[in-house]
């Protein structure tokens, strides 16, 4: 494959690509990566990589140094690179040696990832507007996080409604974590896929025998989910004469 292929197929990923030789200087750049970082091909190659992009790790356990002293691909590394408006992104990069014909490593290549809005992710889920994974300050969304500490705290059944995309499982999970039972198991049913004329025998069991195909005895969810929580997701499908 011509070298002008290559590059157009590097070129095409929606991932980061760079090359290095073994003295660290920038062979090749992707449109991807040169859009991570905001430089242009032109203004890195050649360049030793530490001096464009100024990494945590470019003075103290290089990945590139890493591989190509063990030979061993890294994966899934987390790191700050210093962008070409001088501000720092934190990258998702893999590192892998590359090699001549005759297997002799000429160098290494990194993938790299932004992985921006992630970390904003992570830290809206770190922050206090985050209650057991929902995030919100509404003054609504607060009230509600206020019931569900206190109704966690009681072995009442609670009644969770709401429209389709809503988070109402999200509720059942933060009520499960909050409550003494948190430790024990937690079972949830999706109601809706399962047909009416089993959902009986799903919920509460049976015996050898009770009907036709019950060749052996079952445990219900309910008894499975003794001294813990159970979850009945979409529970306006179950039968009216199964409710009660």
């Amino acid at each position: 494959m011509k070298d002008q292929d290559t590059n157009t197929i590097l070129n095409s990923l929606a991932e980061g690509v760079i090359t290095v030789d073994k003295e660290f200087r920038i062979t090749f750049i992707n449109q991807a990566a040169a859009k991570i970082t905001g430089f242009t091909q032109d203004e890195v190659i050649g360049k030793i990589c530490k001096n464009v992009f100024h990494s945590e790790f470019c003075t103290d356990n290089c990945p590139i140094l890493r591989v190509l002293k063990t030979n061993q691909s890294i994966f899934d590394l987390d790191i700050e690179i210093e962008c070409k408006d001088d501000q720092p992104k934190p990258v998702r990069i893999n590192v892998a040696v590359l090699k001549d014909d005759n297997q002799i490593p000429v160098g290494a290549v990194i993938t790299l990832r932004d992985i921006s809005l992630l970390k904003k992710y992570e830290i809206l889920l770190n922050q206090d507007n985050s209650f057991h994974g929902i995030i919100s300050k509404s003054k609504q969304m607060l009230e509600i996080f206020s019931l569900i500490e206190q109704i966690s705290e009681t072995d009442a059944p609670v009644l969770i409604t709401g429209e389709t995309g809503t988070g109402k499982e999200l509720i059942a999970d933060a009520i499960q974590k909050l409550s003494r039972r948190k430790n024990e198991k937690y079972i949830k049913i999706d109601i809706s896929v399962i047909p009416q004329n089993l959902l009986a025998s799903e919920l509460f069991g049976h015996v050898k025998g009770a009907f036709t195909d019950a060749y052996k005895e079952r445990l219900g969810r309910f008894e499975l989910a003794n001294k813990g929580t159970i979850f009945l997701d979409e529970i306006g499908e179950m039968p009216y004469s199964l409710q009660p």
